[in-house]
């Protein structure tokens, strides 16, 4: 848009009704990529509710030699896929009762703080 001083009024019009309908096809674009993106994280079933609790979890893997497939590396870590669930045994205080649970492995994130929270589903 360097010659913006030379062009008529009426062909800046013009430009800018198209710069509008490509910012209505981004934004389309856009909104359709995040509505992807929420399907393949989230399933339609409501979760269950979610209570606050404060306790140490202490954590026993059943799992010994596991097989997976590699799926891309980077000099920073490698992505990979597992055939089967990680299982995993624990035990852990929850209003002044011991509870022991057996549960899988569904989703890990990196908090901001470098920390990394995890998300088991019961057995």
């Amino acid at each position: 848009m360097k010659d913006d001083q030379n062009k008529s009024k009426a062909q800046l019009i013009k430009e800018l009704d198209h710069m509008r309908l490509k910012s209505e096809s981004l934004e389309s674009r856009i909104a359709e990529l995040f509505s992807i993106l929420n399907k393949t994280t989230t399933t339609d079933a409501p979760r269950a509710p979610r209570v606050t609790f404060n306790s140490n979890i202490e954590f026993i893997g059943n799992f010994d030699i596991l097989q997976a497939e590699g799926i891309n590396l980077s000099n920073e870590g490698l992505c990979f896929e597992l055939g089967e669930a990680l299982p995993f045994e624990m035990r852990f205080d929850f209003e002044n009762e011991l509870q022991k649970k057996s549960a899988q492995l569904v989703w890990v994130k990196r908090t901001q703080s470098g920390k990394y929270r995890c998300g088991l589903k019961f057995d």
